[in-house]
């Protein structure tokens, strides 16, 4: 028998928002994406993976110098950019327009600036899923689903096929460790194999399989520069129980979707964290009147194209951008800090200002 595979993805999990504003995530996560560019130079079997065009679109902005070797990872397939839309959102609360519309936002964004399609739906840390998500995932040219909250038990396998309640299925990639599971090994060999071992064997409940995947990253966590000569290590020991390979979640994917049995799993994966749905309500009661603004902009604006009155599309995306955003899962559950809570309704005024503005001129 071939010796088992630890697919090991390194990554780091941007927070939009919660105790601290968009732009100070920014100030502390950037740096975490130029430290990635720099493993990626050094180490030809390095790769990362990346979330939330909230969070690389600014970096891409702010480093223009940087954007030739960013595309260049990212084409060899070694820098994998995964989510597919503005932010990391919650799915329950927030409308199905503003679900389609972070797939719209982040996909065009990613297809126009960076010709790339994302198809790893990527919602580690949102509280809960719907049953309409495997449809809405499928229709939006998503090929796998990657969640850590809402499914329970040891029995409960880590790869499956989520089928909806329309009967849509997609590959789903359950994480039943989190995805810090393999963040932070001690920095000496014996103890580094150990962490490994032990982190490899608490997944075996959940796949009979001989491979198996495990992230390394946390919130706004920066990449392990001293990881890859221990695991280099790690792998050239003879007696070594499994391998180590850097990997990124298509690849692993790809690898599971090859195998002939992979049960289905139906339901709802909720409720969890339920005092979320009504903390904050008028943030919540802001998105739907926002929402129902800017798609009457939409509509009116569709009116007025027909007409032969051409208008601003660019302005509509504009003022949808900060409600997608605040649809982040710790924003739309109304858990941040007081002055992101003051932060994140002055960026809604924004966006109801714009709609108002939108619609008043569509009608004249």
């Amino acid at each position: 028998m071939s010796k088992q595979t630890l697919y090991y993805i390194p990554h780091t999990h941007w927070e939009g928002a919660v105790f601290f504003t968009r732009e100070e995530y920014l100030q502390m996560g950037l740096s975490n994406i130029l430290s990635a560019l720099r493993l990626l130079e050094k180490y030809p079997d390095y790769k990362f993976t990346l979330d939330q065009v909230g969070y690389f679109k600014p970096f891409l902005e702010r480093y223009p110098e940087l954007a030739p070797e960013f595309r260049k990872f990212v084409k060899e397939g070694r820098l994998e950019l995964v989510g597919g839309m503005d932010v990391m959102p919650d799915d329950v609360k927030p409308g199905g327009e503003l679900f389609v519309r972070q797939i719209m936002y982040g996909k065009g964004y990613c297809r126009e600036k960076l010709g790339i399609d994302i198809d790893v739906a990527w919602l580690l840390d949102t509280f809960g899923h719907h049953p309409q998500m495997p449809q809405l995932l499928k229709l939006g040219g998503f090929k796998s689903f990657w969640f850590c909250r809402g499914l329970a038990g040891d029995n409960t396998p880590s790869e499956f096929l989520w089928q909806g309640i329309d009967g849509s299925k997609i590959p789903s990639f359950w994480l039943p460790g989190f995805y810090g599971l393999f963040y932070g090994p001690p920095r000496e060999q014996p103890r580094f194999d150990k962490f490994f071992e032990d982190r490899f064997h608490s997944l075996d409940a959940h796949t009979h399989s001989p491979e198996r995947v495990g992230l390394a990253g946390v919130d706004v966590s920066e990449p392990e520069d001293y990881v890859t000569p221990l695991l280099r290590k790690f792998n050239e020991e003879p007696s070594a129980p499994f391998s180590i390979r850097y990997s990124v979640p298509t690849e692993f994917a790809n690898l599971v979707a090859k195998r002939k049995e992979v049960p289905t799993i139906k339901g709802d994966f909720n409720p969890i964290f339920q005092g979320t749905y009504s903390s904050r309500i008028e943030l919540k009661q802001a998105t739907r009147e926002i929402e129902q603004k800017l798609l009457t902009a939409e509509k009116l604006s569709a009116i007025s194209n027909y007409l032969g009155i051409y208008t601003d599309n660019d302005m509509l995306w504009r003022a949808w951008e900060p409600v997608l955003f605040n649809q982040t899962h710790d924003l739309a559950s109304g858990v941040m800090a007081d002055h992101v809570y003051t932060d994140t309704v002055h960026s809604y005024e924004f966006s109801k200002r714009l709609a108002n503005e939108m619609i008043a001129d569509r009608w004249s």
